[in-house]
Order: C-alpha cells, then structure tokens, then sequence
C-alpha cells in the first residue's frame, strides 16, 4: 500500500471555495488513479491559513509511477495552479509499515485524525519502527477514541534521516482532544525520553465528507 499526500495551504478567505473546489478534484484524481485507488480529504485543525490535505491510497509503486507519469496527471496539476494560483502544495509519498486497528464499534466511522510525523536518524530507525509499532501504536490505540492507526515510511531524500508519519484516526475532534489533554502529553513524552534525537510534528485533521 502507498499512500500519496497533497497538502495545500490557502489564504483564509479562499479556504472555503477550496474546500468545495477540492470534494470535485479528488473525484478527478482517484479516476485518473484507476478503480483500485482509494482517497479521502481533510481540513487542518488551526493556523492562520486555511490548511486540507489530500490523501490518495494506492496499491503500489508501480500504480503511483503510472498516475505521476500520466497526462491527466499534469491535466489536473495545471487546473489547480489555475484554480488556485495562490495555493502552497506539497506532494510526498509514503510506503505503509503497520496498520493496526481496535475494532470498529457502530457509530464509530473516523471523523478526525491525530497525525503524527517523526524524522530521525537512519541508524535510529529500524529500532524506533519496532518498538512504535509494538509498543507505542497499541498504547494510543488504547485510548476509547480511537479505532484504527497507520503507519508509513515517507520517502525522502534527506541523507541520513528516515521520516515516518502515523495516523490514528479518530470518532472524532472531540475524541482527539480529550486525548491530548489526557494521556497523549505522557505518552509523547515517553517518545521523547525514548528517541531524544526524534523531531516531532503533530497535527489534527478533520475528515471531509
């Protein structure tokens, strides 16, 4: 599984039109993927600007290869530039590593995301892959809110770093938030005792329908 991310960072007062805009334009992309890819969206919780990530599930390598090298990709790349001359992106992809899940209750769809992104050391990583995902996911799995986690590999091309970012997706913002006044201090302060030389960015999402 990879999983291609499009993060785009608009002025405030065009946030909602893009909203709107990009529900039409991940339709496109996912159609030009092929039947076998999967999306979502979300808008970042905070910052002065209005913040969405687009996030495309792919079944490897080779398909992603395939939409990046397309001409409908260079299609729809040329329409938000259009669209949206205004717009910062960032594209980046990622391998899956572990997908570990509590079990879905009824009327626990994810609503929201806690988003965690961590670059170390390469000569850190295997290390820090096995005890997160043994250790680390499962504890904030743990929390009620929560019902599923994944974790990627995010390519790079910083020598000397891997970069990794886990989603643990949530009921929803409510849930996040009580898990960050709650347990997630302690627990991302464990990372931080375990792997000082981590850096650590954190965000929350909200899932768009």
């Amino acid at each position: 599984m990879v999983l291609y991310l499009v993060e785009s960072d608009v002025p405030a007062a065009k946030a909602e039109e893009f909203s709107s805009w990009l529900a039409t334009h991940v339709t496109k992309v996912v159609a030009a993927m092929g039947r076998s890819a999967f999306a979502s969206r979300a808008r970042v919780v905070g910052g002065d600007e209005g913040r969405f990530v687009a996030v495309y599930e792919l079944t490897g390598i080779p398909a992603l290869e395939n939409y990046m090298m397309s001409r409908e990709r260079a299609e729809l790349a040329e329409e938000t530039t259009k669209a949206f001359p205004e717009a910062k992106l960032q594209r980046s992809f990622a391998e899956r590593v572990a997908q570990p899940r509590r079990g879905m209750r009824h009327g626990e769809e994810p609503g929201a995301a806690f988003v965690v992104r961590v670059a170390l050391p390469a000569a850190e990583a295997d290390g820090w892959s096995a005890w997160y995902e043994g250790e680390h996911m499962p504890e904030v799995l743990g929390d009620p809110g929560f019902v599923r986690a994944r974790l990627f590999e995010v390519h790079s091309e910083v020598e000397g770093e891997r970069h990794f970012v886990a989603i643990y997706d949530a009921v929803d913002l409510g849930a996040v938030g009580n898990f960050r006044d709650g347990r997630g201090p302690k627990l991302g302060e464990a990372h931080a005792t375990r792997y000082p030389n981590a850096r650590i960015d954190r965000q929350i999402w909200e899932w768009q329908q």
